[in-house]
């Protein structure tokens, strides 16, 4: 668990395949759900669909946590799923990188998906930063898997 902001007390999860290939491995974000007021990355049904996503996908996945409702209103957890995506930004331009993810991590091969609120936060993410974005060099984002995303509007607005 890397911490991935200490202001709100943010983290994140590396999860990597136990023999990974010889090959530098794509990266997977992997934002989790919970209808943006509850979930965690922590909780067991995550952290098993991470290791099955390593093993699967024969790529490191990140796995970020993101400030919850109602305590934090929105914008505030499409703004933590941008923070982590320019965490990892920090750790390809970092001179003191953590080699546990910068030796085994293609940083030009990188996905972004969540489910449900996730996915509602990977979709933001993808208006916000496209594919390709050279905002995040030198980080790139290849695509967007958007499971089930989780899209909510009042019908007498």
């Amino acid at each position: 668990m890397l911490s991935l902001t200490p202001t709100h007390d943010l983290h994140l999860r590396l999860y990597k395949p136990a023999s990974p290939s010889s090959t530098k491995l794509p990266i997977f974000y992997y934002i989790h759900g919970g209808g943006f007021c509850i979930g965690s990355r922590a909780w067991p049904n995550c952290q098993n669909y991470c290791f099955k996503l390593a093993l699967d996908l024969q790529a490191v996945i990140i796995s970020p946590d993101y400030r919850l409702a109602p305590e934090n209103r929105l914008p505030a957890a499409i703004e933590d799923g941008y923070m982590a995506v320019k965490w990892l930004q920090a750790q390809a331009m970092s001179e003191e990188p953590d080699t546990w993810l910068t030796d085994v991590a293609d940083f030009s091969k990188v996905f972004i998906s969540g489910d449900s609120a996730g996915g509602n936060i990977a979709h933001n993410l993808a208006v916000r930063l496209g594919a390709g974005s050279p905002e995040l060099a030198p980080v790139l984002v290849r695509g967007y898997v958007l499971l089930a995303p989780f899209f909510w509007w009042d019908s007498e607005e």
